[in-house]
This record gives C-alpha cells, structure tokens and sequence, in this order.
C-alpha cells in the first residue's frame, strides 16, 4: 500500500507567528546556568590554624618538653656559686651545675575538652592532635577525649574512664577553656572554673605539669587557676620563646638522671 508523503514542518507557527527557534540567533551568547545548577563545594574551607605553620612544630616542642640538666656546665651558675662560697655564704652540698635542656622523652598526654563551651574549636582541637602525633612518638603520646564532669574517652565519647594522672613528671596538655566561657544554655555536664580546681591540685600532686592551651586570655582567669597550671593562649603571633619561656615558668625540672 502507498503512503501519502509527510509534508515538511511548517516554518511558522499559528496564525502565520515564527516559530520559537527561529527566535534565536545563533550569535546570541547563551543564557546563563539556573543558579540552582551552579556546583556547591562539597565543604567550607578550613580555618586558619591557632599557631603560624612556620613555628607551630617549635612551639609545640617548647611547650611538650621537660627539662633536665644536660652535660655541658653552666659556668655562670658556677660562678655565682664560687662567689657565695668566698664571700661566706651558704652553698649547701657541693654539686656542679649543668645547663638545662628540653627533651620529650616523658611523652605527653593530650586532653581535648569535649564541652559544650568548646565546641566552637573543634577544628583547633583537630589541628592540635595532628601537631602533636608529628612531634612526639607514637609511643609516647597519648590523645584522649575529656570531660571533667565524666573522664576520658579513648572511642569518641562511647565509653569513658576515670580523669587520668600520668606518671610522675610526664606533662598534660590541656586544649580548654576550663569553664571559663558559660554556654547560654549549660548542659548537666558543663563545669566551670571553681569545679576545675580539685582536678588541678591532683595533678600537681602527682608531679604532673600541667600546660592549658586556652582561646581566652590568660589574665581572665582567676588567680587559684592561674596558680595550678601554665595557661597559654592560642595566639597565631606567639613567638617560640614566649611558649618556652611560659611552659618552663610552670614546670618542674628533673635532676640529672631522673
């Protein structure tokens, strides 16, 4: 059977209208995407980190480190010492001095205060535990978890255990604010500065350092905190020998062979 031949489209629309694609020339620049199909980034970018790249690796040492005498004298302290003796004055036993000299073999143990008044520093807590496992040996470092009205927490907050106190001479840091920021809405578990205290005071007479690494500025914290750990502040401008200087401020030094 034959079939009429399909006439070709019409050119023009109804009632003699051009039809639509004849509207476009093909000179036009295209039209711009739906703001819809713009491709969003998958997250924001990171903030910049508390301490300059170029330092953060020293700073971190200054502040981790203990300090023991080394082998070389101190020939000044020897000095002073010789001088009391012809002048009359008490030297007690005789002992050489030797010049002191940081070194990490104590390890650390880092406590991320988990808070709800730390909770915007997250990230620093992040980037701080990164530091520290590129500083420190593995074997020598221990990350944990902490909320003091709780303890620590080795699986992100599923289980907890007692607060810990290294051994002797092994330092803590602390990345806290250690309640000094109250949320508007505190949770059962938040604690503030006063409930801080007895913790403290145990790790001090453990003969535990204790170095706590604050977004606040040190001169807001009251005196009884400021006398039972080393406070630091996450300052992008700090210099290695202010956390060096600071941390040695607050910390005990082992004798030789200790």
């Amino acid at each position: 059977m034959l079939r009429a031949p399909v006439p070709p489209p019409d050119p023009t629309g109804p009632e003699g209208e051009p039809a639509l694609r004849d509207l476009t020339d093909p000179a036009d620049p295209p039209p711009p995407p739906d703001i819809l199909e713009v491709p969003w980034t998958s997250a924001p970018p990171r903030p910049a980190p508390p301490w300059d790249p170029r330092t953060e690796r020293a700073v971190f040492l200054a502040v981790a480190a203990t300090y023991r005498d080394g082998h070389t004298v101190d020939h000044d302290r020897l000095m002073e010492l010789v001088v009391r003796g012809l002048a009359g004055g008490p030297l007690g036993r005789p002992r050489v001095p030797y010049r002191q000299r940081a070194t990490t073999r104590a390890g650390a143990h880092l406590l991320l205060d988990r808070g709800e008044s730390m909770r915007p520093f997250r990230e620093d807590q992040s980037w701080l535990a990164a530091l520290a496992a590129r500083v420190l040996p593995p074997d020598r470092l221990t990350v944990l978890d902490f909320r003091l009205t709780r303890g620590a927490s080795r699986d992100g907050g599923r289980t907890w255990e007692p607060r810990p106190v290294p051994p002797h001479g092994q330092p803590v840091l602390l990345m806290s604010d250690l309640g000094l920021l109250r949320p508007p809405v505190p949770g059962r578990h938040h604690a503030g500065p006063a409930q801080w205290l007895p913790y403290l005071r145990r790790l001090c007479a453990a003969g535990t350092p204790v170095v706590c690494l604050t977004p606040h500025p040190v001169r807001q914290y009251p005196s009884a905190i400021r006398q039972l750990t080393t406070l630091l502040t996450l300052d992008r401008g700090i210099p290695v020998r202010t956390g060096r200087s600071t941390a040695r401020g607050g910390r005990r030094r082992p004798g030789r062979g200790s």
